[in-house]
């Protein structure tokens, strides 16, 4: 998130699996500061995954 607020960042790649947290509750958090586009990269499969 330091990385996210002290940059110029026009767009995020992000994995849902994360060391220290989910990738989405990292995505939530970045929604409520900015409308960045964000494009998720995952080797997961599953349904409930890809529909979030």
């Amino acid at each position: 998130m330091k990385l996210f607020t002290e940059n110029d960042v026009s767009l995020l790649i992000l994995d849902i699996n994360l060391k220290e947290c989910s990738g989405f509750n990292f995505c939530k958090s970045i929604r409520e500061e900015s409308d960045i586009p964000i494009l998720f990269i995952s080797a997961r499969d599953s349904e409930g995954d890809i529909l979030t």
